[in-house]
């Protein structure tokens, strides 16, 4: 358990970071016709299980970026990406995966 921890704890720092970023950028919060847009942020969800379940832990990290880019007055393109992290805890075993999505 206590990697899971730790992931937990560098996690809420990691989205932490982010937002504290996203507070801080430079900038209109919303996006106005014809500027580019960026945006990130972090969410992170954990769940605990009663024995019977199998898994005791599950947690997920999702840190999504998103930008828009002005194609001309009435279409603009629109782009999306996140990187995750996701742990289960079953049987004194952690098993995880993570990448882009």
């Amino acid at each position: 358990m206590g990697t899971l921890r730790m992931n937990r704890l560098v996690f809420g720092l990691v989205g932490a970071a982010f937002l504290l970023g996203a507070v801080l950028v430079p900038g209109k919060a919303k996006a106005q016709v014809g500027q580019h847009a960026f945006g990130t942020g972090a969410q992170f969800q954990s769940y605990s299980f009663a024995e019977a379940l199998g898994a005791e832990v599950a947690n997920l990290t999702l840190i999504p970026v998103a930008y828009t880019l002005p194609l001309g007055d009435k279409f603009a393109l629109d782009m999306y990406s996140a990187y995750a992290h996701g742990a289960v805890e079953k049987g004194g075993f952690t098993y995880t995966l993570q990448g882009p999505v």
